[in-house]
């Protein structure tokens, strides 16, 4: 098996035997239907549809150039290199890409195409980026692409994220620059708000606790109606 992975790499390497093209912004792709349609549902569906796509031998696709080179990658080898990230003293722009951030957008992106196995690995780095002790800027920084790629059905990563910071929140809220950060998170995202409370009444850090509460799912702005529902209204005086 190692051998066939090995050979279709040294096809794309060698460009050798190309069927399509996929574009991101001025750069290209070649690759193979094979390789690519066999990974992803929905690009196969644009090659063997009615769709212009299918006609041209070429599918643009509109995501960060970042992504799209890791995406080919995967589809030949299964795997995708990390970012290499400035030292933690230089981390001082939440604009700049983190792999906490990247990892969060391959993950849209095998939602978005349909890749069950990136979703699997991304997910994965996702949780890894974490385990290492990340700047907190880095971290906040990821919260508006967390809840703005992924679909509201879906809290696979919402709920590692919101969970890391929960545990974090005690050195987040000090000095450092990141108060800010988190505030306005919780300002403009709603569901990060809903998902914050949330986690703060209903879990808790203290073992004497555990187990005496049970968490309901994380709440979403759409659960709003299905609260109001719940809600036991007063009886008309008479």
């Amino acid at each position: 098996m190692a051998s066939v992975c090995k050979s279709i790499s040294e096809c794309l390497v060698a460009q050798d035997f190309i069927d399509l093209t996929l574009i991101c912004g001025k750069e290209t792709f070649k690759v193979h239907k094979l390789v690519v349609c066999s990974q992803s549902k929905v690009l196969r569906a644009a090659c063997v549809g009615v769709f212009k796509e299918a006609a041209s031998d070429s599918i643009e696709l509109h995501d960060e150039l970042v992504v799209v080179e890791r995406l080919v990658q995967f589809f030949y080898e299964g795997d995708y290199p990390d970012l290499t990230e400035p030292p933690v003293s230089n981390q001082k722009d939440s604009s700049v890409m983190s792999n906490i951030k990247l990892h969060a957008l391959m993950y849209a992106a095998a939602d978005k195409y349909d890749i069950s196995a990136l979703t699997t690995e991304a997910k994965k780095r996702f949780e890894k980026s974490l385990a290492k002790f990340p700047t907190n800027l880095s971290v906040l920084s990821a919260v508006n692409t967390v809840y703005t790629t992924t679909p509201d059905s879906d809290h696979e990563l919402r709920d590692i994220l919101v969970n890391y910071i929960r545990t974090r929140r005690h050195s987040i809220l000090i000095g450092d620059g990141s108060e800010s950060l988190f505030w306005e998170a919780v300002r403009s995202i709603p569901d990060f708000a809903a998902n914050i409370i949330h986690q703060l009444v209903f879990v808790t850090d203290q073992p004497s606790f555990r187990g005496k509460f049970k968490p309901e799912p994380l709440l979403t702005s759409g659960h709003s109606s299905k609260i109001s529902k719940r809600t036991k209204q007063p009886k008309p005086v008479r």
